[in-house]
């Protein structure tokens, strides 16, 4: 596994304290978000936790995190794969 268990472990969790279905953290789970996503949005996922954020918030936290350049060539890309695939699941993007 190349991302940390210890942190998709966390994400799981504060995945299944929004959500009625419960993932289990068992290695087949945590195969499928190794293949997922990279390190950099597992973090980005960990920092935003389960509150709700407006755009505006999210593209500051991820400047705090990654700088405006890495904003400037990443956001779009990295923002459509969160959009599309966790706010379907989940209200906590406004």
């Amino acid at each position: 596994m190349k991302l940390p268990e210890k942190k998709v472990k966390k994400l799981i969790g504060m995945m299944n304290s929004i959500t009625q279905v419960k993932i289990p953290p068992m290695k087949p789970i945590l195969e499928i978000f190794d293949m997922a996503m990279d390190e950099k949005m597992l973090d980005f996922l960990l920092r935003v936790g389960v509150e709700e954020h407006t755009m505006k918030e999210l593209k500051k936290i991820y400047v705090r995190m990654y700088g405006r350049e890495d904003y400037e060539k990443n956001w779009k890309a990295f923002w459509r794969v969160l959009y599309e695939d966790h706010s379907r699941q989940c209200k906590c993007i406004k």
